[in-house]
């Protein structure tokens, strides 16, 4: 009897070393993936600035449209980061993943540009504000450009 207890002994030792060998191949594995996915973050830091900052002007911008533009804005570039994270993960690149990364991003900036007209347009003043600051560009942009029509000119001559 007592070599049946030993021999018991010895199995359940067995698999309790395998079990424990399976429990750190798994960590091992996941240790790999936590690596990967640091390392793969850090080139994909300007979405993460992008949405960070997005969520700053909701938060500083309650209860408006504009928070809610702002809001959504850092979603979408949470969602861009995501599918180019995963698709960083794959050998092929899928096209439906590519383009909703595309899409995600335009969103995001389109949000942005969006919220920055809602603020912009309750300020009071703004809209002056704005078609004096471009009437000054044209003009400068007018101004550059007659400057060169006429050295061109004068090189012709």
């Amino acid at each position: 009897m007592g070599f049946d207890l030993t021999r018991q002994r010895s199995t359940a030792e067995r698999l309790t070393e395998q079990r424990a060998s399976a429990v750190q191949d798994a960590v091992n594995r996941l240790n790999q993936r936590r690596v990967w996915l640091r390392e793969g973050l850090k080139n994909h830091q300007p979405f993460l600035v992008l949405a960070s900052l997005s969520f700053v002007i909701a938060a500083f911008l309650r209860d408006t449209a504009a928070a809610g533009f702002a809001a959504l804005a850092a979603i979408a570039f949470l969602v861009a980061m995501f599918f180019s994270v995963s698709q960083d993960s794959v050998r092929t690149p899928g096209l439906a993943a590519i383009m909703a990364f595309y899409a995600s991003f335009g969103y995001g900036f389109f949000l942005l540009t969006l919220d920055a007209v809602v603020i912009l347009l309750s300020v009071p003043g703004a809209a002056l504000g704005i078609t004096l600051g471009g009437s000054l560009v044209g003009l400068a942009v007018e101004v550059v450009a007659l400057f060169g029509l006429i050295r061109r000119i004068r090189r012709r001559l």
